[in-house]
């Protein structure tokens, strides 16, 4: 079960951001995925803050103690984090968006290019849902739903019900997440923990509906990159077998990035954190944050 802790928040004239703040060192701004937390994200992350990295998780509009209200775009999801970034007087950063984060971390890199060092997308989001391609592969019928205003509100308003009542169990959620690496996946005592939190949270919390139907409504509305221009040093750690994130997703962000490095890795599907690749992964990125908040320090 998910405990709730007080957590710091801020005002802003468009209403409380709450924030979690982990770590000492280099900063980075983290868009936590959907739906999730900030406490998920930041448990999730916990060897960035073991490498030396301060994480900076603002919880997105409609989670928790940040209500929606009109803050209903990407762009409206980067200037919370800004409010945050100015209350702690963190300059510039690196910003990752990690699954359903994705779009607001985009965003985030394309209207605060003077204050973004870096940016990594991973096993994210980046292309609006314009065709079934573009969903998750995992759930076939999941793009119908979402086209159609009255299944998706249904879709939104029950999901978490749907944990809470233990479908799909804890098992199913994790052969949800890893696709067809769960034959390597299923006995990884780590990846099982992590999906368990994962099923767990969302079970018992019902303080992000508002949060996972604006994502909804965000993935067929908008598509940042085609719009905007991303220009910052950025590095695409995608599992080419993620049953979430289609790895069209990597391929476009890295098509639209000017130098954008897309690293395809061998994981665990969604949960790219674990698998053969996971040791390389940490590596790239850890070095990849180093070169580039080093860099803008001097």
């Amino acid at each position: 079960m998910l405990e709730l802790t007080e957590v710091p928040s801020i005002e802003t004239n468009r209403g409380p951001v709450e924030y979690l703040v982990e770590g000492n060192g280099p900063s980075i701004l983290y868009f936590h995925g959907t739906p999730s937390s900030n406490r998920l994200a930041a448990d999730m992350e916990r060897d960035l803050v073991a490498a030396g990295f301060q994480l900076i998780i603002p919880h997105r509009p409609g989670y928790f103690g940040t209500p929606l209200r009109d803050r209903l775009t990407t762009a409206d999801c980067a200037d919370a984090a800004v409010a945050v970034l100015d209350h702690l007087n963190v300059a510039r950063i690196a910003a990752i968006g990690t699954s359903g984060g994705g779009p607001p971390a985009l965003a985030f890199a394309a209207r605060y290019p003077e204050r973004t060092a870096a940016l990594i997308l991973q096993c994210a989001q980046s292309h609006r849902w314009d065709a079934a391609r573009w969903a998750p592969q995992c759930y076939s019928w999941i793009y119908r739903c979402y086209r159609n205003s009255l299944s998706r509100w249904f879709f939104c308003r029950f999901y978490i019900t749907l944990f809470r009542l233990g479908i799909p169990t804890a098992d199913r959620y994790l052969r949800d997440l890893t696709g067809s690496r769960y034959a390597t996946m299923g006995d990884d005592v780590q990846a099982r923990q992590l999906a368990e939190s994962f099923h767990s949270g969302i079970g018992e919390v019902r303080w992000m509906r508002d949060g996972l139907a604006n994502d909804a409504d965000t993935w067929l509305r908008e598509d940042v990159l085609s719009n905007a221009s991303v220009n910052c040093p950025t590095l695409l750690l995608y599992d080419s077998e993620d049953p979430q994130a289609p790895f069209c997703h990597a391929e476009y962000a890295a098509a639209k990035i000017p130098g954008a490095e897309l690293v395809n890795l061998d994981a665990g599907g969604h949960l790219i954190w674990y698998g053969r690749d996971a040791r390389l992964m940490q590596e790239r990125r850890t070095a990849f944050l180093l070169k580039h908040l080093t860099a803008s320090r001097n």
